[in-house]
């Protein structure tokens, strides 16, 4: 077998097809979400403390 192929690792020269960018974009959206609503629940338990 022929070991000497080209490897291209550069994500960025990549030509990625319109369903691997919503793909990926829906994984961010969710993290961000994710985080976002922890960190609205703990501000809204801050807000509801009473002094």
């Amino acid at each position: 077998m022929n070991k000497k192929r080209p490897v291209n690792l550069d994500l960025r020269t990549i030509k990625q097809p319109l369903p691997a960018i919503t793909s990926i974009l829906h994984r961010v959206t969710g993290v961000a979400l994710f985080f976002g609503a922890v960190f609205a629940l703990y501000a809204l338990g801050l807000s509801l403390e009473s002094e």
